[in-house]
């Protein structure tokens, strides 16, 4: 109100995106996790572990989380329900996040069991993307151009399938926009011509963890 009166410019308004990349720099992230990622604290990584439990687009089982972490489940569970983990798990789970957000490690179910699957980014990565892709035109590994995330999610938007960006359009918002999650009750074999955008959102929209 003061700048207005004397007529001075109003400071700039600061993107969501910008208060998120802010918002957790600290000393922490001057120390760094064992694989080199920054090291979390204690409530973004417990964060993390109840998101990987209830969210169903993100859901990594706690049970194959630990294996790929060397920890026991126990842990884990302490973790989520008390709030409190150790220097030594804090920095092994925050090196396993980090692969996890980057689409450097998936889960697959094979069988009855549980197993990482570790994935590769092409060097150098692909340009990046709109917040809302077709299918058709989906590229993996290729972040999105608003707010640099690299989480997609399926949905169907006027009767066809699309990505959409975690970080900008969540959930929340897809009925706005007059989108919904997809349902696919059956799988049908993807044909040679497909893109493999379409291969992607089938598979995802299939269920399969990312």
């Amino acid at each position: 109100m003061i700048r207005a009166k004397i007529g001075a410019p109003a400071p700039p308004v600061r993107q969501v995106s910008e208060i998120a990349a802010t918002r957790h720099r600290g000393r922490r992230d001057e120390i760094n996790a064992p694989g080199g990622g920054r090291l979390l604290s204690e409530r973004e990584v417990v964060r993390a572990l109840w998101m990987y439990r209830y969210d169903r687009r993100r859901r990594v089982p706690i049970k194959a989380l630990a294996e790929a972490c060397q920890l026991h489940r126990s842990v884990l569970y302490d973790a989520m329900h008390t709030g409190r983990v150790s220097e030594r798990a804090r920095a092994i789970l925050s090196s396993v996040i980090g692969q996890i957000a980057d689409d450097r490690l998936r889960f697959r179910r094979v069988g009855q069991v549980w197993e990482p699957d570790y994935r590769f980014p092409p060097d150098p990565l692909p340009p990046p993307q709109p917040r809302l892709v077709r299918a058709a035109d989906f590229v993996e590994w290729s972040r999105c151009q608003s707010c640099g995330g690299l989480w997609f999610s399926p949905v169907i938007m006027n009767g066809a399938p699309w990505f959409f960006c975690d970080g900008c359009l969540p959930e929340a918002q897809w009925p706005a926009l007059g989108a919904r999650p997809p349902q696919v009750r059956r799988r049908r074999r993807i044909g040679p011509t497909s893109s493999s955008g379409e291969r992607v959102w089938r598979e995802r929209a299939a269920g399969r963890p990312r």
